[in-house]
This record gives structure tokens, sequence and C-alpha cells, in this order.
């Protein structure tokens, strides 16, 4: 496992620090190197989708924010509710941890135009929401 610092002053983005973890020392049954926040049962997940060639990126970028909420809305107060939790217990004020909300960021290349959205989803449910985020993706992106 391999964990990057991000920059805690200004934007969120990475210092250039990595460190690495062997998975057999970090997921040990007994202990390991970390344990789980107490009331904290959520995580982030991405997703990547290429967006049609010659298509109006912002309104693209919009439409897969909306669709990506809606799917996600029915776990949002429990996530708001933990999300707080982790910044009581870890006294933090990181700005990718204060927002429980999905987010959409275009990535522009020479071949194409991809768009990366990063979504919260409760453990137990994290297959279910990820299918329902990839159908509401393709269907923004088929029209």
């Amino acid at each position: 496992m391999h964990l990057m610092e991000l920059n805690s002053q200004g934007s969120l983005g990475a210092t250039g620090r990595v460190v690495a973890f062997a998975n057999s020392i970090v997921f040990q049954a007994s202990g390991g190197l970390f344990k789980q926040i107490s009331g904290v049962n959520f995580v982030w997940h991405e997703s990547t989708v290429t967006l049609p060639a010659g298509a109006n990126y912002a309104v693209l970028k919009e439409k897969l924010y909306n669709a990506v909420n809606d799917v996600v809305k029915d776990y949002h107060d429990e996530i708001v509710k933990q999300t707080k939790e982790i910044l009581r217990t870890t006294s933090s004020n990181a700005a990718g941890v204060t927002s429980a909300n999905p987010q959409v960021q275009l990535r522009f290349s020479a071949s194409s135009v991809d768009a990366v959205v990063r979504y919260p989803v409760e453990i137990q449910h994290a297959a279910q929401i990820d299918e329902k985020v990839s159908e509401a993706m393709i269907a923004v992106v088929r029209g």
C-alpha cells in the first residue's frame, strides 16, 4: 500500500512525499497499523468516463455531478454525520474531508477528455452504489 501526503495549505494537492507499507503488515487481523474510527463506515470511490469528442464539457460535467449526486443522496445524511465524526475525532479541517458531496473533475489529454468522478459510499452498500453510479454516468454520456 502506498500513501501520498496531501498539502494542507491552500488547495488540496500532493506534496510529493510517498510512503510504502506491505499489505501483510497493514491488514493484519490482530491490529496492523490502523483501525477504523468508531462510527465511520464510508469510503470514497472514483470512476472515470471518457467524454464524447466535441461535446459541451461544462454541461456534461454538471450533468454528471447531478446524476451521481442523485444516486448518493439516499446516503448523504449518514455520510455527513460520519464526516463530522471524522472532523471531531481528528481535529481536521482539510478541504477534502469537509464535504460529503460528489466531485467531478475534467482531465484533458491529447487524445480525449475524461471526467473523473469521486463520490462517497457507505461500505456495506458500496457495490450497489458503484453499479448505480456507473449506470448514471453512462446514461449522461449517451445523452
